[in-house]
């Protein structure tokens, strides 16, 4: 079908459902002009009532019709007729109406779609289309949860979720059932709230409502500040006092639906009387729920591994499965889903900080034991947290007893290790390099293994961002290693394979699917990776905002898509970062070829807080690399010493943008914070031409050194 009938078709549609809609406003406007009058004049919505009473039977067609006729043109929200189907219907015969309504409804608008196939979206506009991309890949994902989820996410009309879902190739039978059922929330809410209206209980309804816009809104504007307080808090403590505040939630609400509303504010001001008691006594009333802190300290995680608390693992993997699979678009190839022969060592590559979501979650209800950096359990709520859910601590980069101990049992238990072999978020999208003792580990306990292979995953949440980005993070599952083939490998096979089957590019794989990302402040954060311009090879003079980059020094503007590619005038700026990244790798090699080469930093250095609470300020002082390693000169809790790391300890220096970079040496975390905040990502890849340097210099090979 030519695009010209696509469009004569669209305006016919819409063209006939106008028509229809205003003539049947129309009408109901000259016929209740009388009631409304009298309505106004006696202070009473009864006669009102009494007039759509009159109208018997027809009263419902009206609304079934309306409710059809707006979900199919998607232009005026649909829950303008659910409101008035509850005044007129009452809730429940008004809930009845409008769901064959929209049944009729969701029935044309599939009709619709299978006779106009492939140019079936040509139906929508600009605006539309636009809303579609929000929470659609190209119309190709046909999950169950993905299509419910449409009818949950603000400003999409039931229009639009239900051209989403026709536009697939769905069964008609599963099509109805989703698209009906995706409705029933907010039909059943707008029902009862214009029951509420023709008992004159409106009132306390509309104020409770207004009240949790509210709190739903300074929730989300402060929510970074809210989780960093309830991170430093007793889980249980915060858990008694949300049952105490649903408890007056539930109360405020059946006291608006009775009409009660002296008891409704009186229950309001209990509760803004609990919220200032909660901010007196919230960090006392932690505290008594908080046994001895040395219980748990540091030597308290690296215990033995705690099997899964079932409860906890699956509402959390519930909860996360619905939020972050639907907002990211996360496709999972089930069709090859290797089946699991505990024990089982089950690999992930780590392009972003979701990968553990994206690889343990789909396999569920097998649960899995991670292994995690040391750096999460420094804050010992959330330590406590991860060690509920099975997971245990490592030191990266040195030998770690402890977590091998822990590794052994999970391999007693029949359990699933998972590990990232890279160790470290990609700062740009790449394979770095495979943990050496990784292959030694997989030969010495013989189990299978088996690998997640994600992408997409660093274009939604790249390290150096500012904010998230929607496109799609596609998941695959594939056994790299079985019983039997270990033991027929050695382990320098073991890790040439493990080097092959780990590897990854996101930007090779984006070149072949060419994924839309959509955010915003797209290229801010960039200038914390990308720290030497291409043009005039300055270092830190690239500003950001929105999707541009600026030198300072030679104006150069960099432009980065919604494709992850970069444009610009000057052609020696790289297509994209990994190129970009890359070349930076180069630099720094060429510098570090000479033999008095040196870089230097003024940091504050911390070391894991002994209350639990992350990191505290231990000193100040400078941190200098050489062919010799990384050496610090400064205080440390009052006294002045001189530490060298290294550098045939350090294959490399981890960095958090923004932050840090870190070195772990003799069982403990030095967390430098440079005066230059923008230095953290050099030391990382100074430090890891440095190593590389050593290497080739001694003639080692990588797995030679491991661990």
């Amino acid at each position: 079908m030519k695009n010209s009938n696509v469009k004569i078709i669209k305006k016919i549609l819409i063209i006939l459902s106008i028509i229809a809609f205003f003539a049947l406003t129309i009408f109901l406007c000259i016929d209740l002009i009388e009631p409304i009058k009298e309505a106004i004049d006696t202070n009473s919505l009864l006669p009102l009532e009494e007039k759509f009473e009159s109208y018997g039977l027809w009263k419902y067609f009206i609304i079934g019709l309306s409710q059809a006729i707006l979900l199919v043109t998607a232009i005026i929200p649909t829950e303008i007729i659910q409101i008035i189907a509850g005044f007129c219907c009452g809730a429940k015969l008004g809930f009845l109406c409008c769901m064959a309504g929209i049944f009729l409804g969701n029935l044309i608008i599939f009709i619709i779609f299978r006779l106009l196939g492939k140019n079936s979206t040509q139906i929508l506009d600009e605006k539309e289309k636009e809303k579609l991309q929000v929470v659609s890949s190209n119309g190709k994902n046909k999950s169950t949860l993905f299509i419910l989820s449409l009818y949950f996410v603000p400003g999409i009309p039931y229009g639009v979720a239900s051209i989403s879902a026709a536009n697939t190739k769905i069964s008609f039978f599963r099509y109805i059932i989703l698209t009906t059922l995706g409705a029933v929330p907010a039909t059943v809410l707008c029902t009862i709230f214009g029951h509420f209206a023709i008992e004159e209980a409106y009132l306390p309804f509309t104020i409770l409502l207004s009240l949790c816009c509210i709190l739903i809104v300074f929730a989300l504007k402060f929510k970074d500040k809210i989780l960093i307080h309830l991170s430093n808090r007793s889980i249980r403590a915060t858990a008694i006092w949300l049952l105490f505040a649903f408890i007056n939630a539930g109360f405020s609400m059946y006291f608006a639906f009775i009409n009660d509303i002296k008891k409704m504010f009186f229950n309001i001001m209990i509760f803004f009387l609990y919220i200032i008691l909660y901010l007196l006594l919230n960090k006392p009333f932690s505290k008594l729920f908080e046994n001895s802190r040395k219980k748990y300290n540091m030597q308290y995680f690296q215990g033995p591994i705690k099997k899964a608390n079932p409860i906890l693992y699956s509402v959390l993997r519930f909860s996360l499965k619905i939020y972050f699979f639907t907002k990211y678009k996360v496709e999972v190839d089930k069709k090859n889903m290797p089946k699991f022969e505990k024990p089982t060592i089950l690999l992930f590559n780590h392009p972003a900080k979701l990968d553990f979501l994206w690889s343990f979650i789909p396999v569920y209800p097998n649960k899995v034991n991670a292994v995690v950096a040391y750096y999460y359990f420094c804050n010992y709520h959330l330590g406590r947290l991860i060690k509920s859910l099975g997971a245990f601590p490592k030191y990266l980069y040195q030998p770690d007893v402890s977590s091998m101990k822990n590794i052994v049992r999970v391999m007693k238990n029949n359990g699933i290790l998972g590990i990232a072999p890279e160790g470290r978020l990609s700062p740009h999208g790449c394979m770095e390099k495979v943990i050496p003792s990784t292959a030694k580990m997989i030969k010495k306990f013989g189990v299978q293994v088996i690998i997640t292979k994600i992408h997409g995953s660093y274009f939604s949440t790249p390290k150096w961002a500012l904010t998230s980005r929607k496109g799609k993070v596609h998941i695959e599952y594939k056994e790299i290693f079985s019983k039997d083939q270990i033991k027929n490998l050695s382990v320098n096979e073991i890790y040439e394979i493990l080097k092959k089957e780990c590897d990854y590019d996101e930007f090779a794989w984006q070149e072949k699917n060419n994924i839309y990302y959509k955010g915003k402040r797209f290229a801010e954060g960039l200038e914390h990776l990308l720290y030497i311009c291409p043009v005039c090879k300055h270092e830190y003079t690239f500003s950001s905002k929105s999707n541009t980059l600026t030198c300072t020094h030679c104006n150069t503007k960099v432009t980065l898509d919604n494709y992850y590619q970069f444009h610009s005038d000057n052609e020696l700026v790289p297509k994209n970062i990994r190129d970009w990244y890359n070349w930076q790798k180069q630099i720094e090699r060429k510098n570090i070829e000479d033999p008095n080469y040196q870089f230097t930093s003024h940091v504050t250095l911390k070391h894991p807080d002994s209350n639990g609470k992350g990191f505290a300020v231990v000193g100040e002082g400078y941190t200098t690399i050489n062919s010799d390693g990384i050496v610090y000169k400064g205080s440390i809790n009052n006294e002045e010493k001189e530490i060298l790391f290294k550098i045939e300890n350090l294959p490399t220096v981890l960095f958090g943008i923004r932050e840090d970079f870190e070195i772990y040496h003799h069982n403990t975390l030095y967390y430098f914070v440079p005066d230059n905040i923008r230095e953290c990502v050099k030391w990382s890849v100074v430090s890891e031409q440095m190593y590389q340097k050593y290497l080739e210099e001694n003639n080692i090979e990588e797995l030679e050194k491991s661990e």
